[in-house]
């Protein structure tokens, strides 16, 4: 069974071998994994871990990179926005903005420079808007409160908690994502308030507050 470390918001699992050194690598998720001797202790390994923490940081960003982020923002291509799949139309206007119709979003830009930057804007805000609705209504469902909650662009994760601190950081792609499937999230991160792993205990907290998760986390590579 992995133990498990806490390295600022990283909650990372510990893989014990029968090896003479520590190894740290990064799964296909991007995710931190370690394996280490039987005799190394959890101090030793956490100290190596922090001594490490900006390599870790450097090749998930670099990780991040590679994955190309949703769409290109052109006129006429598909795109999502809460589970819906709209066609994205530019129209030049003197006001930027975003409109959306009946299977279509139109995006206004003074120049077709700004398509990607107005369009991120407008996800995030009502991204924003979900959050602020429903995250309090979890915590008060689950008893677990967050610090605070943030939106970020991140592409190879929905979110992180850090559990010392309490504060959860949100994915801006998960704007494209079902409302169940951000309400999964949501309910996930702040289960990691209490459970800093994704051990047995944490999976009793999802399945008392979100009984079909399994099926829900299975659209998390849609």
């Amino acid at each position: 069974m992995n133990s498990y470390i806490q390295v600022q918001e990283l909650n990372i699992p510990i893989e014990r071998k029968r090896i003479k050194n520590l190894y740290i690598r990064l799964d296909k998720n991007n995710q931190v994994k370690i394996s280490a001797p039987y005799i190394m202790s959890e101090n030793q390994i956490k100290r190596f871990v922090e001594s490490k923490i900006d390599w870790i940081r450097k090749k998930q960003s670099d990780n991040e990179k590679k994955v190309p982020v949703i769409e290109n923002y052109k006129d006429g291509e598909l795109v999502h926005l809460f589970g819906d799949e709209y066609v994205l139309k530019v129209a030049l206007d003197k006001r930027e903005r975003v409109d959306v119709k009946e299977g279509e979003i139109v995006v206004h830009v003074k120049s077709e420079a700004n398509v990607e930057k107005v369009y991120l804007t407008f996800l995030r805000k009502v991204l924003q808007e979900y959050l602020d609705e429903n995250v309090p209504i979890w915590e008060k469902k689950m008893n677990l409160y967050s610090s605070n909650f943030y939106i970020r662009d991140m592409k190879s994760r929905w979110g992180t908690c850090n559990t010392k601190t309490h504060r959860i950081c949100f994915a801006l792609n998960l704007a494209k994502k079902n409302y169940d499937f951000i309400d999964y999230v949501i309910c996930h991160e702040i289960a990691h308030i209490k459970v800093p792993n994704h051990g047995d205990n944490f999976k009793k907290i999802l399945d008392t507050y979100y009984p079909n998760w399994k099926i829900i986390r299975k659209q998390r590579r849609n």
